[in-house]
């Protein structure tokens, strides 16, 4: 089974990724530590979109729980996208806990 480093190849629901993220700490510390940081942006995301949609009044004909639902979901997908391309915040958690600043590809 290969591990795909690519967050954005992943659908959000994934239920494997934290046994995934686990066999490649064991691995690659580093590697897992970028993974980590890219999924804790991800979440940071989806709490940003979810709070900006609940700011937007919702009154209306297409207003109803199934809709709020694949909003819910085409939102956690959206913020899996966006953390895979990056948006500065999984590279500074990497820089600030990672020991010697931020790792290499060549580093162990």
């Amino acid at each position: 089974m290969k591990i795909s480093a690519d967050a954005s190849a992943r659908l959000a629901i994934d239920a494997q990724g934290l046994d995934n993220l686990r066999l490649k700490a064991r691995q690659s510390p580093a590697q897992a530590l970028k993974q980590a940081a890219q999924q804790f942006e991800a979440v940071f995301t989806n709490m940003m979109l979810k709070s900006m949609r609940d700011a937007i009044p919702q009154n209306g004909i297409l207003d109803s729980d199934q809709t709020r639902m694949f909003t819910a979901l085409l939102d956690q997908q959206l913020s899996q996208n966006l953390a895979a391309r990056g948006m500065g915040l999984a590279d500074l958690m990497v820089k600030q806990l990672s020991p010697h600043g931020v790792p290499t590809k060549e580093s162990p």
